[in-house]
């Protein structure tokens, strides 16, 4: 939330959501008790088990892709491609696969303060116990909260990077298209105004040739929020939110709407399924294409 006094409009829902639950647990929508729930017990927030997500592989003990349960669960391929960009640049992490545990965000957006502090130590204790040193991950949510909640809650010893950080600062990435594309950039408000990565991506846009960037009209810190986290609660608000960015995209002679963010990335496609000259596109998986000119 952008306060023109500074006001820290965030934290203060924050606090209220930690009271709220701590003293009227009732109050709260069955469907969000049960995501709580499913988190504790089954290490995602969806109710499926452990089992479904992706598969494991064993790389560098000291690096770990961790993967996030929305990509693990629902888009495997964009944690494929991601592995797939790394290993192709030198770097061949481990991943977790059903082992990984979820990072507890969910927990800490809905005031469960106590139960993300236990989620938090027990992560940092697992990654501590198996000589993790760097924590790679292409989910702004988890970027955010290993980076910034569990600092605040615990003590890591690891450091956390956004994949688009790690490819600009240590691996200098470039590819190219076989076709020409015209793209835009949805800025992720978890990874734009909350952890203030912008310019990362759009460094990673510009390195791939036959590939022209251009600018949605509301951009960076005044970026449109693509409606996802509200979709369940307000379809229709949600549904006009990311209908003014693929408007945008549109507007701009995009044909792709590139997103880091497996939330904005389905929240969009949504949306753009109703006009055939723009489509979503994640930015894995274009990397991946890029390097193999594809």
């Amino acid at each position: 939330v952008k306060c023109p006094p500074k006001v820290e409009v965030a934290e203060i829902i924050e606090s209220l959501r930690s009271e709220l639950w701590r003293s009227h647990r009732d109050l709260y929508p069955q469907d969000v008790v049960e995501s709580i729930k499913s988190i504790l017990e089954r290490q995602n927030p969806f109710g499926v088990p452990r089992e479904q997500k992706m598969r494991s592989y064993e790389g560098e003990t000291s690096v770990l892709f961790f993967v996030g349960c929305s990509s693990s669960v629902y888009y495997p391929h964009m944690a494929e491609n991601t592995l797939q960009v790394l290993r192709a640049l030198g770097l061949n992490p481990t991943v977790l696969g059903p082992e990984e545990p979820c990072c507890g965000y969910r927990l800490i957006e809905m005031g469960a303060v106590d139960e993300f502090k236990r989620v938090a130590s027990e992560v940092v204790s697992l990654l501590e116990s198996r000589g993790v040193e760097l924590v790679i991950t292409n989910c702004p949510t988890c970027y955010k909260t290993l980076k910034e909640y569990y600092k605040r809650y615990t003590s890591p010893t690891f450091e956390a990077m956004h994949i688009t950080e790690w490819l600009v600062k240590e691996a200098k990435f470039e590819g190219e298209l076989a076709e020409p594309m015209t793209v835009t950039y949805h800025d992720p408000c978890h990874l734009g105004r909350s952890m203030g990565i912008y310019e990362e991506p759009r460094q990673l846009l510009e390195s791939i040739r036959n590939l022209k960037f251009v600018e949605l009209p509301k951009s960076r810190e005044e970026s449109i929020c693509c409606g996802g986290p509200i979709r369940a609660l307000y379809p229709e608000l949600a549904s006009k939110m990311s209908d003014e960015v693929v408007q945008g995209a549109i507007e701009v002679g995009a044909s792709q709407i590139v997103s880091s963010c497996t939330t904005c990335y389905r929240s969009i496609a949504s949306s753009a399924a109703f006009h055939a000259e723009v489509d979503a596109l994640d930015l894995p998986t274009l990397l991946a294409r890029a390097l193999r000119r594809g």
